[in-house]
């Protein structure tokens, strides 16, 4: 499969751990540096949709629970469709890692497939010679 520098970079980046859009849309911001603020966006709903439609990684809605201490745990995922994926980033308001700041109770994060996991598996295994 052909994926694109930028979807292999995304994938790369979602190796140990899911990924927060609001980190997405960072990565673009300093590495794109004279792109407005709507080339950004463009930039990163086309990279989240291509890696999505080619079956790579996925958005999860990860409902959390907060535990003793404050610390949160997910209590429930959920990978959304495509579709659902498309309209919800289709707000920019919904790149911000908790929608209302108060409320830590659902966070969306991209995470790799089983075929993204796969291509993983070959990127690593060509880097360290294996």
């Amino acid at each position: 499969m052909e994926l694109t520098k930028e979807e292999r970079a995304l994938l790369v980046e979602l190796t140990d751990f899911g990924m927060p859009l609001s980190e997405v849309i960072t990565d673009i911001h300093f590495s794109h540096p004279k792109a407005s603020i709507s080339q950004k966006y463009a930039m990163v709903e086309n990279l989240v949709i291509g890696a999505l439609e080619k079956g790579v990684i996925c958005l999860c809605k990860l409902t959390l629970e907060n535990t003793k201490d404050n610390v949160y745990e997910v209590n429930n995922s959920t990978i959304m469709s495509i579709d659902e994926v498309t309209e919800h980033i289709a707000n920019p308001l919904n790149w911000e890692q908790y929608q209302e700041q108060l409320d830590k109770s659902i966070s969306f994060e991209l995470a790799p497939t089983e075929l993204g996991e796969k291509i993983l598996d070959e990127i690593f295994a060509v880097k360290n010679g294996n």
